[in-house]
């Protein structure tokens, strides 16, 4: 008997549950038609059965891994909570048997200086820079020219071939495509280890990306006619059964399929859940569509991807590190995880006994922000209530940057205050930073870059065309001229690669520190570089391993390499790396998730009230957000370090904010050309102002020189 007419029985006496039959029914059926048009009806029956046992067998499998995962994040999650500032004198942070700190929640998605566990956010720059570092050469070579397109469109289009199997004669684009193939599969294969689940095609060539509003408008009939064509059958998988596509399913999917795109997702999602699924059951559709080369691609491409095949590259990067740190911090339901965490301050709050408790208060205000940095983090805040109002407004902010931040470049030297501050507050030299950044700003510097992103520093600059402006303005500028003329103004003015230059700098001397300071044991350690591991959790015993780990040779000189840590102690690494990008982003100032989350959700995209805050706060959005981050790091200090760290960067950024205002006045005297934008910059900079040390204190040695060894050319 077949077991399409077993499953009605089956299910009556209760051996499997109506999901479950439901189910294995669907993948009888697809199976059944499959197998039908090829053979007897009875050998037909035989495989649909076989094939509908297997696909509910490994579908049950992979709901009791999902299952037994969820359970082991949720117990390190409950001890993270109870941990929160368990180090500090006095703490209530739960670990007391008294309520849960709310901050401790936040803290699971975005950086707090009390917590000692990682978050979210820095998880997924630490992946992030470690995806960037096998694309090096990608990365300098294609990043976007003064008018925001990509450089050597023809090696790309050489790229795009040799990742479709064909030889383009072309070494330079053979090699990019080895290192784009080999990030991809790191990539795979770490989102299917937190829970994910994509299958391995050795002739997967680049992430299909689809512009839903151009689908839309061409209407399905058109779409069809344009991408059947370009498809490989032979080389499509029906999921459902796990043999190749055939046509006629091809045929029954694609009107789902094309009213998913052109809905731009909202087929398969539900107005108001708080959840959309498991986040660890998603991803295997990106690779559904496998074209026959790549040609094929390309036009899809040019007609209804939307993206060329750098910026597909960097997208599906900087995806998949975003949701791979949500399913390794937060499980392979992270909306499910949230809600429970919520939940779970809430009872905590609740069953406080003190008699004026304001536990429940606190927890509810948490659960609301929770909420907003998830918002944040998943892109949701960046949805306008309305379109063509967000897109008027932000056109009109994107022109107004484009004319008044010519010299902001001028207002930047207080940057150089904020690295000297949190240099000298983590033990590390300072003699390094002018001579180092003055490196990477000069022409040509090309090895110089390509050698802090192979150390797993992020190429912000160049993977992503926005990063000065959410920097400094808060802000994902839209309307395409108005966009191009913004980029082009501050990547032409220097204020884009000094971020970058800024950001390397300080990364690559926390590097060149701990690789020195690798033949000592952790006592032996300096106390700030000691204490500096302690607050993002690494002891003595990770240390041991991180020190232990083979170094990188590059550039001439060895190098400490987190990513050659064992499999087992890749969360040390992780964490190692978690630190250099989060000190990073508070020596060179940007907005961090908290703060944008707060701008966000308070001045909502599409409305007016949201626009016009968005536009009033234009160049004053920077100066809040510094005095927000380095607020709660100062917050988080003891009271004579926290003395002598504010007072240190107001005075050192406060004189180089003067030394800006001059400057600017030199280049631009006259209030007509410029002065006000530039003032009203380097005020709120210097409003925004902490720092601790002065740019000429006391160095132990550079990255560039210490002890002869490390060396920042690969010359």
């Amino acid at each position: 008997m077949s077991l399409g007419a077993c499953l009605p029985g089956l299910e009556a006496e209760g051996k499997i549950t109506a999901d479950q039959a439901a189910q294995a029914r669907a993948l009888y059926e697809d199976a059944m038609a499959m197998h039908v048009r090829t053979g007897s009806r009875e050998s037909a029956e035989a495989l649909a059965s076989a094939a509908a046992l297997e696909g509910l067998e490994r579908a049950v499998t992979r709901k009791e891994f999902l299952a037994g995962r969820a359970i082991k994040v949720r117990t390190r999650i409950e001890q993270d909570l109870r941990g929160y500032r368990a180090n500090e004198k006095g703490s209530k942070g739960g670990g007391d048997g008294g309520p849960i700190d709310p901050k401790a929640a936040t803290a699971l998605i975005d950086h707090d200086p009390r917590a000692r566990f990682s978050n979210v956010e820095g998880r997924r720059k630490a992946i992030l820079g470690q995806a960037h570092r096998r694309l090096d050469a990608a990365l300098t070579k294609h990043s976007a020219n003064l008018l925001g397109k990509v450089r050597k469109k023809a090696q790309l289009e050489d790229l795009t071939r040799e990742l479709f199997g064909a030889d383009s004669g072309n070494a330079s684009a053979r090699a990019i495509a080895t290192a784009w193939r080999q990030t991809a599969e790191e990539l795979r294969q770490r989102f299917n280890r937190a829970g994910g689940d994509i299958g391995f095609r050795a002739d997967w060539g680049l992430p299909q990306t689809h512009d839903w509003k151009a689908i839309r408008k061409a209407g399905f009939d058109a779409w069809k006619a344009s991408i059947l064509p370009k498809l490989d059958l032979a080389r499509m998988i029906d999921s459902a059964t796990g043999q190749p596509m055939s046509a006629a399913k091809l045929e029954a999917l694609l009107p789902e399929i094309y009213d998913n795109l052109r809905s731009n997702g909202w087929l398969r999602r539900t107005p108001g859940a708080a959840g959309q699924g498991a986040l660890a059951n998603r991803r295997a559709d990106a690779r559904f569509f496998v074209f026959k080369d790549a040609e094929s691609w390309m036009e899809y491409a040019a007609d209804f991807g939307g993206k060329n095949p750098f910026d597909a590259m960097m997208g599906h990067i900087e995806m998949m590190a975003r949701e791979i740190a949500a399913l390794e911090i937060l499980g392979p339901n992270p909306d499910a995880t949230l809600r429970w965490l919520t939940d779970t301050l809430e009872q905590s709050a609740a069953l406080d006994r003190s008699p004026d408790s304001k536990a429940i208060g606190a927890a509810r205000g948490a659960g609301k922000k929770i909420d907003a940095l998830w918002s944040e983090y998943t892109g949701a805040n960046l949805e306008p209530r309305n379109e063509r109002l967000a897109l008027a407004f932000s056109s009109w902010r994107a022109f107004k940057t484009s004319t008044s931040l010519g010299s902001a470049y001028l207002s930047a030297f207080s940057d150089f205050g904020f690295q000297s501050s949190r240099r000298a507050f983590n033990g590390l030299g300072q003699a390094s930073v002018l001579p180092q950044y003055l490196k990477l700003m000069k022409p040509g510097s090309k090895a110089d870059q390509q050698l802090a992103i192979r150390r797993g520093l992020i190429a912000r600059e160049a993977s992503g065309r926005t990063a000065a402006q959410s920097r400094y303005l808060m802000e994902e500028l839209t309307g395409t001229v108005p966009r191009l003329l913004a980029e082009g103004v501050l990547r032409l003015s220097l204020l884009s690669r000094h971020t970058q230059a800024m950001r390397w700098v300080y990364g690559m001397e926390t590097l060149a520190t701990y690789t020195e300071a690798a033949g000592k044991h952790f006592g032996q350690l300096h106390p700030k570089l000691r204490e500096t591991l302690q607050r993002y959790g690494i002891e003595a015993a990770d240390w041991d391993k991180l020190r232990a780990a083979p170094m990188d040779r590059d550039g001439g000189v060895d190098w400490i390499a987190p990513h050659n840590l064992r499999a087992e102690d890749r969360e040390i690494g992780d964490r190692f790396m978690e630190m250099i990008h989060e000190e990073t982003g508070i020596a060179v100032p940007e907005a961090d998730l908290a703060t944008r989350a707060t701008f966000n959700s308070k001045l909502e995209r599409g409305t007016v009230l949201g626009e016009v805050g968005r536009s009033a706060l234009l160049f004053k959005s920077f100066g809040v957000s510094v005095l927000m981050r380095q607020g709660q790091e100062i917050a988080a200090m003891s009271a004579p370090t926290a003395a002598r760290y504010a007072g240190g960067l107001i005075i050192g950024t406060t004189l180089l904010g003067a030394l800006s205002i001059q400057t600017s006045s030199v280049v631009s005297p006259s209030p007509a050309t410029g002065m006000i934008v530039d003032t009203a910059t380097d005020s709120m900079r210097s409003e925004g102002s902490a720092s601790s040390t002065s740019l000429v204190s006391r160095s132990k040695g550079s990255w560039l020189s210490r002890s002869g060894r490390l060396a920042m050319t690969a010359s």
